[in-house]
């Protein structure tokens, strides 16, 4: 990825075709749907596969927090506890999560409401799957699950490059 708004902009070809259904969208290419997608995703996105060693740590990261032994949140809730007001690690990381990306992606806030907490557990819901992948791949389970995920998010106006 890499280089000034500019260079990535440049880098992005005219559609290859126009699609004719009623959704009017534009389909590109792979290679310039790749590039779309780099374009639009945070820096931090990265398409290259975990380590082992960062399989490892994620996965007892989760464990630390699902099984609400993640020491840091337990500081951090006696230090501050007008602002740690979670019950849990696993609803902290939800809103802290969510929170991030409100402040990233503020013009999503209307699909939340006024709280993230529901989407904080289904996010937790889906962590689980993604580190139960990590230990015991399961190719199809995961494509049919995050298949439905992508669906539902459209419905509600999120389009398919914002999940790729």
């Amino acid at each position: 990825m890499g280089g000034t708004v500019a260079t990535r902009c440049e880098e992005i070809k005219t559609p290859k075709s126009v699609n004719t259904h009623a959704t009017g969208v534009t389909e590109y290419d792979g290679e310039t749907a790749d590039k779309l997608v780099d374009f639009m995703y945070p820096i931090y996105y990265n398409r290259e596969p975990l380590s082992p060693l960062e399989k490892q740590k994620a996965i007892h990261s989760f464990r630390l927090i699902s099984t609400n032994q993640a020491e840091e949140f337990y500081r951090l809730k006696q230090e501050d506890p007008d602002n740690v007001t979670c019950a849990s690690p696993m609803d902290f990381f939800g809103n802290r999560f969510y929170k991030r990306f409100l402040e990233i992606h503020p013009t999503c806030q209307p699909l939340f409401g006024k709280s993230t907490l529901k989407q904080g557990t289904l996010l937790f819901r889906m962590m689980t799957l993604v580190v139960s992948d990590l230990e015991q791949p399961d190719e199809e389970k995961f494509k049919k699950t995050f298949e439905a995920i992508a669906h539902s998010h459209n419905r509600i106006g999120v389009r398919s490059a914002e999940c790729k």
